[in-house]
């Protein structure tokens, strides 16, 4: 049963993060890398970014292992925020393998600061939409579905508790229908802006 809980409790905490997706390389030349000028580097291209590149309405869509996202993101012109999606993952484990199915609403305020979109949730919701363990021993799948329900509750709690932080992304790269953004722990993400 620990097993279990700390499983899915460790699953919620990756899901909620949405984790980090393999850089991709392309040659698109209307893509502009975000950089700013300094006083000690005055060769350095100067950015175009402004509220209006991010503004908008974007898709995101990682997988990172076992997890795969999909996210609608809404920037409004007025300081907030929608970022809704769902993820789903399938975990294999020494006793089992835990498939689960999840959603996820996050509303509040960003701003834009240098190259660094900063955002403070004001909302947040999450919601295991499936949940399914497999043990691999027959024997023990009846313990497993005993648990479900606290572990499915404990594992929205988490999530919610992940999600509900401020983050600061910086905008790595950016053209008119795509935005490259970068953690604080260099993991990068594409947006790509819906039409």
């Amino acid at each position: 049963m620990r097993r279990l809980t700390l499983t899915l409790a460790c699953l919620a905490l990756a899901l909620a993060g949405c984790g980090p997706k393999e850089a991709e390389t392309t040659d698109n030349p209307t893509t502009t890398e975000t950089t700013t000028k300094s006083s000690t580097d005055p060769e350095a291209k100067s950015t175009e970014l402004t509220e209006d590149v991010v503004v908008g309405e974007w898709t995101m869509k990682n997988t990172q292992g076992n997890t795969e996202v999909d996210a609608v993101i809404v920037i409004k012109e007025d300081g907030t925020f929608t970022n809704e999606g769902t993820l789903y993952s399938e975990t294999p484990g020494e006793d089992a393998t835990t498939k689960i199915t999840a959603s996820y609403s996050i509303a509040g305020k960003w701003k834009l600061v240098g190259d660094t979109i900063e955002t403070t949730p004001d909302e947040v919701d999450a919601k295991i939409d499936d949940l399914t363990i497999e043990a691999k021993d027959p024997a023990n799948q009846k313990a497993l579905d005993d648990q479900k329900a606290e572990a499915t509750k404990k594992a929205e709690q988490q999530m919610k508790d992940s999600i509900n932080q401020p983050s600061k992304s910086k905008v790595k790269s950016h053209s008119p229908d795509k935005l490259v953004l970068e953690s604080p722990d260099g993991d990068e993400l594409e947006y790509v802006r819906k039409s």
